[in-house]
């Protein structure tokens, strides 16, 4: 499993939800800000090529469940940890 990447993956989705939320709740926020954080930082800090990557490694490993698996786990966590991230901030 690649645990690095997933982790990173996840934390980026936390991150730019607390961002999308804050962007939400204030208005303070420059769009130039707004953006250089949302893409900018967590654009880099993230990686989809090397989740796309790691996926195929995997497959091609013969290793299709621990694919599918990391697959789900990426997506599922991802979506839950931006909305938490977002939570967090606008509740």
């Amino acid at each position: 499993m690649p645990w690095g990447t997933l982790t990173v993956n996840i934390l980026g989705c936390f991150l730019l939800g607390l961002l999308m939320g804050m962007g939400e709740r204030y208005t303070t926020f420059s769009k130039e800000i707004f953006l250089m954080l949302t893409v900018g930082l967590c654009g880099s800090f993230t990686t989809f090529s090397t989740f796309a990557s790691d996926f195929f490694r995997l497959n091609n490993a013969g290793q299709l469940g621990m694919a599918v698996v990391y697959l789900t786990i990426s997506i599922v966590l991802g979506f839950l940890l931006f909305g938490v991230g977002r939570c967090v901030i606008v509740r």
